[in-house]
């Protein structure tokens, strides 16, 4: 700062701490008496702050376009940034004059107001703040719409499968980015971020560079501008034809000697093309008798070693022929002719474990160690060339698991054994290098064989008496048999003689043959009793099945079966001591019977809780595991195909008593009356059923009992599931009440590829491990 002689301040530079209030004293004159004077002034600083869009109101984010549609009004207010001293305001056109407060463009306080906005008036406008501190300005970008027009609709176009194909939507109104020009598919909007489609938005084109299946549908194209309600095109459809092709591509295979195979190649085409298979140096679609060609499947059966060479798959349809070859070779699969066995060796002493295998190619064996390949002394150690593994001193570190492995092109045969060292004090020379096994003193061993022959001849004593058992009670129930059917033939000469029987008395006799056998439980139900059921678990053979046709009284008709009419009817004379009933009836029934809408009056079952669901789901898994443990395919698992006792107990039924009760799930399929709902891809398409399609089958069973018996993919026709299932997009969604620890179960039974989906085995354990909480 610096003062000058005639009283003036000087600040350089000045700064905010500058600021404030400065007082100028006067110095007294030469009178005492003489007042002092003072004079105050205030230092302020001028500052203007910067301007941003959130100084207009409404606010201007970066790259946000500013549009008004023509002939509407507008009006935008520049907010005064903070300053001091208070900053003079204005606005400036696109050519930089200042706005006047008249006219159409005019600006009153800080609006800039504009009415009945024309395209050129289109520009930029900027807001001008100045005062002592500084000049600040900020503008924005006027854009005028103009009502847009479709001159040019997508037309419906056809094009082959993996061409190109344009869809034209030209428009007359503003260039983009006021109009931006999207497209529906199947009432759905196509992402713009999505490569397989791009939209030339200078003119609205939709262009598709590599047309697939999918892309098949109708298109619609929408012209949005900004101040403008959208419009829409006209519809226009796009069909995409099939190109013939193999679908999967067939690959090279590898077949088992002396095994029933497939080779599949399935052709895809705008109409179902012929398939058929050519070998190469054989006659065109001439095949040896073990060997057939049903429409691109070839069947070996059994695969023969001359089966292996070139095979070529051809197509054809009107739209061309197309092929491919693949190599077929016959293989052994590695096969064990000397397995491993455990031994006991030395520490000091040699031992040798052997392993011999054979396949076409020869195998390759492999040792390990503990899981670990080669994981020993390779000094030590040593594998022969016949597979034999040889140890020329054991340590007693040596002991462990030792795996050998033989491979070939054709798989893998893995066994595994222990060796235990012992210390070389127990060591005696005449011992078995392979076994560590003493070589003299049979006395052991004939203690042993001693003890063999007893348990055995107990054991076929035993075997003995339990047979003459049997056949003497198969004797005795047989000559009970016959005198009750002679007693029914003696009842029906009479009755056709015309002696009518009284029915009190029929009514005594039954109750006679029954007081012995027959039970009641707690709900008023009859259960045979013990002989009956032993009657009916001696019969073995389907001849024991019969009954008598004379003593079947026919009540109705319940429905048709695969094999016949099914009849509701009454037996007269039945022996067996057990019977199982089934009161409830099928697991359908009873699920919705149990729904919490169910319209019946009460009394009516509660509501499933997760125990129950956990072990019905138990239930029929231990029981279609028992069926696949068979080699039986059932082929139609369905809640509507299991029955229910009293006891909550579920049995798998023949599933040909139900489909004319529920004929509405059942759909007519190439000829075949089939549950699609229930089946995979590979049983509906190709007819391959295996335990595999079972499983998946159980898995919508679960779903069933979790769902309470609705029907699955209620929400789409039969012809859209097939649809869906053919591409493989069926989703599948749980409901609430499906206990979450099941939840991974079920999916698993979904899944796509058979190889991937569970045994019934493994879906026993899994489902059998779930903690069930009957509190839930």
């Amino acid at each position: 700062m610096t003062i000058f002689p005639n009283g003036s301040l000087l600040i350089h530079r000045v700064r905010n701490p500058d600021e404030g209030f400065y007082k100028c004293v006067g110095v007294r004159g030469v009178s005492k008496d003489e007042p002092i004077q003072t004079y105050t002034a205030e230092l302020r600083i001028a500052v203007l702050d910067d301007m941003d869009g959130n100084t207009f109101e409404p606010a201007i984010t970066p790259n946000q376009l500013t549009v008004i549609a023509a002939n509407k009004d507008f009006e935008m207010t520049c907010i005064q940034p903070s300053g001091y001293p208070r900053p003079h305001m204005w606005w400036e056109d696109a050519h930089g004059k200042v706005i006047s407060d008249t006219g159409r463009i005019r600006v009153e306080e800080t609006r800039l107001l504009i009415t009945m906005a024309k395209h050129e008036d289109a520009g930029n406008y900027t807001c001008v703040a100045e005062n002592l501190a500084n000049k600040r300005q900020y503008h924005f970008q006027l854009y005028i719409s103009t009502m847009p027009t479709i001159i040019t609709h997508p037309v419906s176009v056809s094009v082959e499968e993996l061409e190109s194909a344009q869809l034209l939507c030209q428009y007359r109104g503003s260039p983009y980015p006021i109009t931006i020009v999207t497209w529906l598919k199947d009432d759905k909007a196509l992402r713009e971020d999505n490569p397989h489609f791009t939209i030339h938005h200078h003119n609205g084109t939709l262009q598709i560079n590599t047309v697939h299946l999918s892309d098949n549908g109708t298109f619609v194209c929408i012209v949005n501008t900004s101040g403008f309600p959208v419009i829409y095109s006209q519809p226009a459809a796009l069909a995409v034809k099939e190109k013939l092709k193999f679908f999967p591509l067939p690959v090279n295979k590898k077949l088992e000697l002396n095994s029933n195979a497939k080779i599949y190649c399935k052709g895809r085409g705008a109409i179902k093309p012929t398939v058929r298979w050519i070998k190469e140096g054989q006659r065109m679609f001439e095949w040896p008798s073990h060997v057939r060609d049903e429409n691109g499947t070839l069947f070996f059966d059994p695969v023969k070693p001359e089966d292996r060479g070139k095979y070529t798959c051809v197509a054809t349809n009107f739209q061309g022929v197309i092929n491919i070859t693949i190599q077929v070779d016959v293989i052994v699969a590695p096969k064990f002719t000397v397995r491993p066995i455990d031994v006991q060796a030395y520490e000091g002493y040699p031992v040798v474990i052997h392993c011999r295998a054979y396949g076409d190619p020869l195998p390759t064996i492999q040792w390990d160690k503990n899981s670990v390949v080669n994981g020993f002394d390779q000094k030590r150690f040593s594998v022969m060339e016949n597979g034999t593994l040889y140890v020329t001193e054991v340590h007693m570190d040596d002991q462990g698991k030792y795996g050998c492995t033989a491979g070939n092109s054709g798989g893998l045969k893995r066994e595994e054994v222990s060796m235990v060292v012992r210390s070389a004090e127990n060591y005696t020379a005449n011992r078995d290098m392979a076994t560590g096994r003493s070589r003299g003193g049979r006395e052991e061993e004939d203690v042993m064989t001693k003890t063999i022959i007893i348990t055995l001849s107990a054991a076929t004593a035993y075997l003995v008496l339990v047979i003459g058992l049997i056949v003497w009670c198969r004797y005795r129930r047989a000559r009970m048999k016959k005198a009750l059917l002679q007693e029914a033939e003696a009842h029906n000469k009479a009755t056709e003689n015309g002696d009518v029987v009284n029915e009190a008395e029929l009514k005594d006799r039954a109750a006679r043959n029954s007081v012995e056998n027959v039970k009641s439980d707690g709900d008023g139900h009859s259960h045979s009793s013990a002989h009956s059921h032993n009657s009916r678990r001696s019969r073995y053979s389907y001849d024991h099945l019969q009954f008598p046709r004379h003593d079947v009284h026919t009540v109705m008709l319940l429905g048709k079966g695969e094999f016949g009419e099914v009849f509701l009817a009454k037996a007269h004379g039945i022996q067996d001591e057990e019977s199982e009933t089934v009161v409830m009836g099928d697991l359908k029934q009873f699920l919705l019977a149990t729904r919490k809408e169910n319209p019946r009056k009460s009394p009516r079952p509660p509501r499933l809780n997760a125990a129950q669901i956990i072990s019905m789901c138990n239930q029929i898994a231990q029981g279609m595991e028992y069926l696949s443990n068979h080699r039986y395919i059932h082929r139609d698992v369905a809640a509507r195909n299991c029955l229910v006792t009293s006891k909550l107990d579920i049995k798998i039924s023949n599933s040909c008593l139900s489909r004319d009760t529920y004929a509405s799930e059942y759909y007519s399929f190439r000829n075949r009356s089939i549950p699609i709902r229930w089946m995979p891809f590979e049983a509906v398409y190709e007819d391959e059923f295996s335990t595999k399609s079972d499983v998946w089958a159980f898995g919508v069973l679960m779903w069933e009992v979790c769902s309470q018996a609705d029907l699955p993919h209620a929400d789409k026709s039969d012809e859209a599931y097939l649809k869906y299932l053919k591409l493989n997009s069926v989703q599948w969604s749980l409901p609430d009440e499906c206990p979450k620890a099941m939840q991974p179960v079920i999916q698993k039974c979904w899944s796509k590829s058979p190889k991937d989906r569970p045994s019934f085995s493994e879906l026993v354990v899994n489902i059998g491990d779930i903690n069930i909480d009957s509190r839930v």
